[in-house]
């Protein structure tokens, strides 16, 4: 599961786990998931704008980020890019 962008474009990215499968939200959308398996006994530190390592950074900004305990209707992911695109784009 990717997210394809442009550059010098914002955009609402996010993830969102259910199930077993892990879905791409783009811009408010949530797009074909893969399957991820069983992650509820993960451990570690939870790194955002670089991989694993961490050696590669992300060429950019992260305005917000936000992490919900609970799984979000595809209407409160509309909702929360609504509000969000307007802070940044008009």
């Amino acid at each position: 599961a990717g997210v394809t962008y442009n550059t010098d474009e914002w955009m609402q990215v996010g993830w969102l786990h259910s199930g077993g499968v892990i879905y791409p939200i783009k811009n408010g959308v949530i797009e074909t998931g893969a399957a991820s398996g069983n992650t509820s006994g993960l451990t570690g530190t939870l790194l955002m704008g670089s991989d694993y390592a961490p050696t590669n950074f992300m060429a950019g900004t992260i305005g917000e980020a936000l992490i919900y305990n609970r799984v979000l209707m595809a209407t409160e992911v509309q909702q929360i890019y609504q509000a969000t695109k307007k802070k940044y784009i008009g």
